[in-house]
């Protein structure tokens, strides 16, 4: 038979003279066994970590909303400047794939860790805890954050169409005709308002020509072309920076 029993981790002081005694009885009902064994307690310098980053938004909760549109730089730093540091992102993030992720230089002691904008690692709507560790002497200090990721506004396809014709008609005379291109029934959850972004590209008397207009609030644009075919692109941004997909009509 065996008996065991466990000590949280900084749990007792530490010792100086007298060591602590530990000790096991067993009974058989007549007779009583016992022994001890006697522990010292050192104290140990155990780093301390934090970690922090200045980009995305504070919530009550505490953790941080942040958009995938934007660069995040998150900022690690350990009291020891001898320790080995060391990135983890759960559930399932893989902080050493180099075309998501960049450890940026900085000093003796600290880690700062950049992702990309634009990048797909992390899904939108999805919560992340961020670890950051330092490592002594096999002694390790943890600190952790959480990352919500902002979801994109959500709405119908944006759609190319003649004005005032029936129906939705995608071919007109050049010059003369105007056409709408927009996106409606566009919605976000939490950040508002809405801003636009339309542009065209197409190849008219031989020259491509490529065109992008300015963000904007109003959620279409009017546009007339001369002789050629045209293609459309549309994106939609909410207040928080996050962008739908580029969406694509002709």
């Amino acid at each position: 038979d065996s008996a065991s029993g466990t000590l949280a981790g900084l749990s007792l002081p530490s010792t100086s003279d007298y060591p602590y005694q530990f000790g096991l009885a067993v009974s058989s009902g007549v007779s009583v066994r016992t022994a001890s064994v006697a522990v010292h307690v050192v104290p140990a310098d155990i780093p301390t970590a934090s970690v922090s980053t200045q980009h995305g938004q504070l919530r009550a909760d505490g953790s941080r909303k942040i958009a995938l549109d934007k660069a995040l730089v998150l900022d690690g730093t350990c009291s020891n400047t001898q320790g080995a540091l060391q990135w983890h992102i759960d559930p399932g993030v893989d902080v050493t794939d180099s075309s998501v992720f960049e450890l940026l230089p900085t000093v003796s002691g600290s880690s700062l860790l950049s992702m990309k904008a634009g990048m797909t690692a992390l899904v939108p709507g999805n919560t992340y805890t961020v670890s950051f560790s330092c490592t002594v002497n096999n002694l390790v200090g943890t600190a952790m954050t959480s990352l919500l990721v902002d979801l994109p506004p959500k709405g119908k396809a944006c759609q190319v169409c003649k004005l005032g014709a029936a129906g939705c008609v995608k071919i007109g005379q050049p010059m003369s005709d105007y056409f709408e291109f927009g996106c409606i029934q566009w919605s976000d959850a939490e950040d508002l308002p809405l801003m636009y972004q339309f542009g065209y590209s197409g190849t008219f008397g031989n020259k491509a020509t490529t065109h992008t207009y300015a963000w904007n609030t109003v959620p279409a644009v009017q546009i007339f072309f001369p002789t050629g075919t045209v293609q459309l692109h549309a994106v939609v941004m909410d207040s928080f920076g996050s962008k739908s997909k580029t969406m694509y009509d002709t």
